[in-house]
C-alpha cells in the first residue's frame, strides 16, 4: 500500500518539477528539497 502511494508522489513530483524547469533556480532548489524530503519519509 505504501509503495503505491509512494509511486504516485513520485509522478507528482516529476510533474512538479518539469513544470519548475523553465521557473527560478529557487523553484528549482524547492523541488529537489522536497523529493528528498519524501526520500527520507520513504
Amino acid at each position: 500500500m505504501n509503495l503505491i502511494v509512494f509511486r504516485n508522489v513520485n509522478e507528482k513530483l516529476d510533474e512538479y518539477r518539469t513544470s519548475l524547469k523553465y521557473s527560478s533556480d529557487t523553484g528549482l532548489d524547492l523541488a529537489e528539497q522536497t523529493g528528498n524530503t519524501f526520500k527520507k519519509c520513504k
